[in-house]
């Protein structure tokens, strides 16, 4: 994820759901109105290998993948979404020919920055700490 409401992360959050690292998110809780920014790997070779296992008699190209909300509405003890409609997000059509190299900006390259570094806005202000529950300090407003 590189991004939500509030614009760009300071630094990329990762979110595999392949992980067995405790402290990287199998998932991404979403509210009504909630926008997050996200950029999916469709060349990592943990998935290639689950979506090779799952199609023994050969890939289909292009592969069609359906992000699924599972979520249960009202969150978090009401019905499961609908498979035929609030339970469909967007569909992935996933070509097997290889683009030409890609130069863009790695933003999950190690020491990657999306703000706070040389030539980027400011890094974020967090207005709470997460971690304890309390508020940040906030920085002193500039003069204009």
């Amino acid at each position: 994820m590189i991004g939500t409401d509030g614009g760009y992360l300071d630094a990329p959050k990762l979110i595999d759901p392949n992980s067995v690292n405790k402290a990287v998110p199998k998932s991404l809780v979403m509210l009504p109105g909630e926008r997050y920014d996200v950029i999916i790997d469709f060349g990592d070779p943990v998935w290639l290998n689950a979506i090779r296992a799952a199609y023994k008699k050969g890939i289909p190209n292009p592969l069609n993948l359906v992000l699924i909300n599972n979520a249960k509405t009202p969150y978090p003890d009401g019905a499961p979404a609908s498979s035929s409609t609030t339970g469909r997000i967007i569909q992935f059509r996933v070509s097997a020919v290889k683009p030409p190299s890609d130069t863009s900006f790695n933003p999950a390259a190690a020491g990657a920055t999306l703000r706070g570094g040389a030539g980027q806005m400011p890094a974020l202000v967090p207005l709470v700490n997460a971690a304890l529950g309390t508020r940040s300090r906030r920085r002193p407003s500039r003069a204009t």
